[in-house]
This record gives C-alpha cells, structure tokens and sequence, in this order.
C-alpha cells in the first residue's frame, strides 16, 4: 500500500507526514505559504486544486485553477487533473513528465457504462473514481472495475463503505488516500491506521 497523506490544513500531523510515502497538497485550501514548507521534502508529492462542484474548495475561474496547477507542475511528481479538464492541458502535463491521476468525483453513482467510458478514455497514468456509496450492489461496482482494470483508484465514500478504501488498495489500487488529522471525505482513514494495517498485512505475508 502506497500511502498518500492529504494536507488539507495548517493544522496537520508530522508523524503522518513521517509514515507516509506520498504527500498531496491540496492547492484549493491551503496558503502558498504552507504547501512552500513541502517543496523540498523527500517524499513524492502530489499538486491538486480541486474545485468546488468536486467536493473542494476553489471557486473562481477555470482558467485561474489552472493557472495555479500549473506552477507547481516543475514540483511534483504527479498532478491531479479531473477527468473534464480540455486536453491541451493534460497534454502540457505530460510534455513536462511529471505523472497524472485524471479523477472522477461524484455526489451521485453514474453506473458502471458511464465509469467504463471514462476509465477506457482516460488521458492521464491513474484513474480515480470516488463515488458515494448508497447500496451493496455499489460494492460490487468496485470490484468489477478493478477486477477488468489495472491503474485504477476506485472507492466508495462514506463512513460505513470506508473499507472499500482498502479493497481499492488489495485490489491493485497504486494509492490509498489517507488525512493527516483532516479528513477531506466521509470514511476516509489516517494515515496512521493504514500504516499499522499494512504493517499486519506485510508481517503474515512474510510468516
């Protein structure tokens, strides 16, 4: 399990920044002058400036978001660039090198047809499907797309689906998204809950 630690505020935890492996700035909340502190570490770091209407915090113009990812591209060793973000802009990513997890985020359950266009028309290196989780058949839903595809981040959100968080992982998942004393969505776990799992799951596998 790749453990990523979403930073979503001032106020996060050292010792989660210290377990994990990758680090996601969420460029729609937090103050330049925190995601500044992170240029340097030694750890993978993620750019992300999620907008509103995907359950973040940026509000304002298309291009300005935009704008903003793209000058911390030169930083990162991913971008997260949602699914309906014009093409000349994940192919300006690619030309840079750094890698890109293309995401789908929802309020409501599109069904399986309408995921499937959109991994098997995917324009970046990782799909990221997070979907609200209503019914035991969207279990299902989850492991079908991750049994049929491979580079794919797909979970239920929501406090009584949050181990499909961790199905997603078992599954093939690059990522589990992870908070560092802040969740950023219903059901998601800390990282350091993930890394006691994983160091469990790490100690049978090699007994």
């Amino acid at each position: 399990m790749n453990i990523i630690c979403t930073v979503v505020s001032e106020n996060y935890s050292v010792k989660a920044l210290e377990l994990c492996d990758t680090i996601e700035l969420r460029l729609d909340v937090l103050p330049e002058s925190v995601v500044g502190r992170f240029i340097e570490w030694e750890k993978d770091l993620i750019f992300t400036c999620r907008r509103e209407g995907d359950g973040g915090g940026f509000r304002g113009e298309e291009e300005r978001r935009l704008s903003i990812i793209s000058r911390y591209v030169m930083y990162a060793d991913f971008v997260d660039i949602e699914y309906d973000v014009d093409e000349d802009f994940f192919r300006s990513v690619k030309r840079s090198g750094v890698g890109i997890i293309e995401s789908y985020h929802s309020l409501k359950n599109p069904g399986y047809t309408y995921l499937r266009d959109i991994i098997e028309g995917k324009k970046g290196d990782i799909l990221k499907i997070a979907i609200p989780g209503k019914h035991k058949k969207d279990i299902k839903l989850i492991l079908k797309l991750h049994s049929e595809y491979d580079n794919l981040i797909a979970f239920l959100i929501g406090e009584e689906y949050r181990f499909t968080r961790i199905i997603s992982s078992l599954s093939g998942s690059p990522f589990i998204y992870c908070h560092a004393g802040t969740p950023t969505a219903p059901g998601q776990f800390s990282v350091e809950e993930i890394y006691r799992l994983r160091n469990i799951l790490t100690q049978r596998v090699i007994q």
